[in-house]
């Protein structure tokens, strides 16, 4: 098993379940000397006297590929190896930091913040470094380096335009300009890759239907504030576009 330290959408105890089936949660831990930043998301950056505190993860190496492949390691994500202290011990522990490495700095969507601290609630740790790492990118006042899918999910929820960005040189960071945001075409390993992962998770919920005997081959079911939307197989919209057409009824019976 290896140990893997999670600051950001990791953290995230149901999110790493479907991610990563073999993961086990084993507590929070410190990395010394570094600090949590955001550059659209989550990153760590040295900062001397500073300390990150994050969730620390027992990981198979089926769930290492999947989290490579999360963190878009090794174009988006390095990997990096740090001593911490577990238990009164030290130990090797596995954390992935951005390869752009600058002072360029942006708040992240509202999307991917709610996550980080449902995430960082589970662990039981406070808030604070999230808020204060959210206000030093604002400080900041840098354009995000990427249109992420978080990105993405809050245009589609609030109806915003996605942030202007170029669409050449999408490995590095680079100011707004007025070019329509464009995320790089995936080559043929990588929409391979993606399907895989897709079918990965479909079929995980649908063998969890199947155990609470209500699996339906024709229906496609998603948890959406604290009801159950049933949705056409056959629908190929995003889940958004079913809500923005169908009118909802959250009244209980």
């Amino acid at each position: 098993m290896k140990l893997y330290f999670a600051y950001g959408a990791n953290t995230h105890k149901e999110h790493m379940a479907v991610r990563c089936p073999d993961a086990i949660a084993l507590g929070r831990v410190k990395l010394f000397g570094h600090a949590l930043a955001f550059r659209g998301v989550a990153d760590v950056i040295k900062k001397s006297g500073s300390v990150c505190i994050g969730a620390l993860w027992g990981i198979s190496p089926r769930d290492e590929q999947a989290l490579d492949r999360f963190e878009g390691f090794p174009n988006l994500y390095l990997k990096r190896t740090s001593r911490m202290k577990y238990r009164g011990k030290d130990v090797n522990v596995m954390y992935y930091v951005m390869r752009k490495n600058d002072d360029q700095f942006s708040p992240p969507p509202r999307s991917y913040e709610q996550t980080l601290r449902a995430g960082y609630a589970h662990f039981g740790m406070a808030h604070a470094q999230i808020d204060a790492a959210i206000e030093h990118a604002k400080r900041s006042d840098s354009a995000p380096p990427f249109v992420s899918k978080w990105h993405r999910l809050d245009s589609e929820e609030s109806g915003d335009p996605l942030p202007l960005i170029s669409a050449k040189r999408p490995a590095k960071m680079r100011p707004r300009l007025d070019v329509p945001s464009r995320e790089p075409a995936r080559t043929a390993e990588q929409q391979r890759l993606w399907d895989a992962f897709d079918d990965k998770l479909r079929d995980r919920s649908k063998a969890r239907e199947r155990e609470r005997g209500d699996y339906d081959p024709n229906v496609r079911r998603f948890a959406y504030k604290n009801t159950i939307i049933e949705v056409p197989g056959n629908w190929r919209g995003s889940f958004t576009e079913w809500l923005n057409r169908t009118p909802r009824n959250t009244d209980k019976d």
